[in-house]
């Protein structure tokens, strides 16, 4: 099992790690809303995408990720 933080990870959480690269790809820059092992919002900002996923998936359900940019990965490795 992962692990996280002391605790198990969520669905959604092993779903970003196996996903990461795609989201580079499609969303560097950006803050992207996972709920239910997909993308469900997409802004330049958590609480836009919290107002974007509000009606589509209840709050404590929801992952915010601020994805990386192509450079910003670069630079981590």
């Amino acid at each position: 099992m992962h692990e996280s933080k002391g605790k198990a990870m969520s669905r959604d959480e092993t779903w970003i790690t196996a996903h990461f690269e795609e989201l580079v790809e499609h969303y560097g820059g950006k803050y992207v809303g996972i709920a239910h092992g997909r993308v469900i919002a997409v802004g330049d900002g958590a609480d836009e995408v919290a107002e974007k996923a509000r009606d589509l998936v209840e709050r404590q359900r929801l992952h915010i990720v601020k994805v990386p940019t192509d450079q910003e990965m670069s630079w981590l490795l």
